[in-house]
């Protein structure tokens, strides 16, 4: 019984270590990847002002009307967040 403890410890201590690295080596990479390298040109800057109001403007009709809540929205908004 003792041994049985001991060997699950020995597996389950690096595996929680090994997770947990992975993870945030994970996050960094995607907001690494998330973040766009070069600056988005005015044209393109304006054109992604504009679509995120029109989403926000969207957005608060849809909760007035009941369709949606404020986290639906919010999550489709940065869906089309460009920079």
């Amino acid at each position: 019984m003792v041994v049985m403890l001991c060997g699950i410890l020995t597996l389950a201590l690096p595996i929680g270590v090994l997770g947990t690295t992975f993870t945030s080596l994970w996050l960094e990479h995607k907001d690494r990847q998330a973040k766009p390298t070069l600056p988005l040109p005015p044209l393109l800057k304006a054109l992604d002002d504009t679509l995120t109001q029109h989403v926000a403007s969207v957005g608060e009709f849809d909760i007035l009307q009941n369709r949606h809540t404020r986290s639906d929205i919010e999550r489709h908004a940065g869906v089309l967040k460009l920079g």
